[in-house]
């Protein structure tokens, strides 16, 4: 069986590689074909409701509004928002602690949105990350908050000078997107997932990507 899923390069080529592996391991799973393709995000939606793809794989966070257009698979992780500090900070634990510090965070971002709630707070924003780590490496920043998996990742590779603190916050449900007209696909998907996830190949996929095991998350969707 063949389907035409299209992959949305929406972050770094480390990003996507992460889910062009997860992509082949529920092919294989579910023993259908899948074709990966290159799209930028603002096509994503568009192309999905008129059904020029199969299905879309990103960042996609589950919302109401989306349940009633498209299809989702159920949730393969929760994208959550963590704290990030220097590796020798010791006043910084949690979400809690930000009060009357300098904080960075990328622009445009619901957690920017978060952010400039904080009372005493001094927010400063980035087109990109890697000014905002290499901003707080320096030391002009006290913290700064960016999405989980990609912050695991970048210290996985090397940057040992930073940690993150806390539990993760803003948590959002991340899953593959469908057009409505497509029933069958999303099912397929969503067994080979459960199976990846009881065989404990999911976990090793996550664990070698982010250097930890996997949050869970057992709800599913509409």
């Amino acid at each position: 069986m063949h389907f035409y899923l299209i992959l949305v390069f929406r972050f770094a080529i480390t990003t996507s590689e992460k889910l062009c592996v997860l992509l082949n391991a529920i092919s294989e799973e579910a023993n259908i074909d899948i074709e990966i393709k290159k799209m930028e995000f603002p096509e994503l939606f568009p192309a999905l409701k008129e059904a020029q793809i199969d299905g879309a794989i990103s960042a996609i966070t589950v919302t109401e509004m989306r349940q009633q257009i498209f299809h989702f698979s159920v949730p393969y992780f929760l994208y959550g928002q963590c704290v990030t500090v220097r590796s020798d900070n010791q006043d910084i634990s949690s979400f809690n602690d930000l009060e009357g510090k300098i904080i960075g965070v990328r622009t445009g971002t619901v957690a920017y949105d978060e952010v400039i709630k904080l009372p005493d707070v001094k927010v400063v924003g980035y087109e990109s990350m890697d000014e905002a780590f290499q901003a707080l490496k320096d030391g002009a920043l006290d913290a700064i908050i960016s999405d989980f998996p990609g912050t695991a990742y970048y210290i996985r590779e090397g940057n040992k000078n930073i940690k993150i603190v806390g539990d993760t916050i803003i948590n959002q449900p991340i899953a593959i997107a469908f057009p409505k007209n497509n029933s069958q696909l999303p099912d397929f998907v969503n067994d080979a997932l459960a199976k990846l996830k009881e065989s404990g190949e999911f976990a090793r996929i996550y664990k070698h990507w982010f250097g930890v095991e996997p949050p869970q998350y057992t709800g599913r969707t509409l």
